[in-house]
């Protein structure tokens, strides 16, 4: 799923060409509008939520574990701010990273989110999840460069399956 209609088109293409059968959708990350309550049985999210900010992090969890099926699995990705960095970091042009929102800008328009190990985790059970496994890995060496990205934070999650009550 992405709001970009172009992207949606470029993800059909790359699965025509590689033979892969898939679905996608051109829709809201965040209200996930478009799926019925207990629609999926997994979301795997690879760098989406890294670009939500706000309030809207919080509802799009929310969305996911609705659209989960009780004992769905959700497999989602932050990337970790490096804590030690205090003072707002110039990238260039318009764009900076900011401590306090943990958050880097495009344009000066925040972009991307920076989660904290702790706060990636309530997340994700605040919405109602049960962690099952999470790991950290070091950043891509791509980024190596990039002082105030920490790291990388995996976890895998499951919408608990609600007990009969007799």
């Amino acid at each position: 799923m992405d709001v970009v209609p172009e992207a949606i088109d470029w993800a059909r293409q790359q699965a025509r060409e590689q033979g892969i059968e898939a679905h996608f959708t051109v829709g809201n990350v965040v209200t996930l509008s478009a799926y019925a309550d207990g629609f999926f049985d997994f979301v795997f999210d690879a760098d989406c939520l890294f670009m939500i900010i706000g309030k809207d992090r919080k509802t799009c969890v929310e969305n996911v574990f609705r659209v989960l099926k009780p004992g769905g699995i959700f497999y989602a990705k932050a990337h970790l701010v490096n804590e030690k960095i205090k003072i707002r970091t110039r990238l260039g042009g318009k764009n900076y990273f900011d401590p306090k929102g943990q958050y880097s800008t495009v344009e000066g328009l925040p972009m991307y989110y920076f989660s904290r190990e702790q706060e990636f985790k309530d997340l994700i059970e605040g919405a109602g999840f049960k962690i099952l496994h999470y790991r950290t890995n070091p950043k891509p060496a791509a980024r190596a460069r990039v002082s105030f990205y920490a790291a990388d934070m995996w976890i895998e999650a499951f919408r608990p399956i609600p007990r009969n009550r007799f």
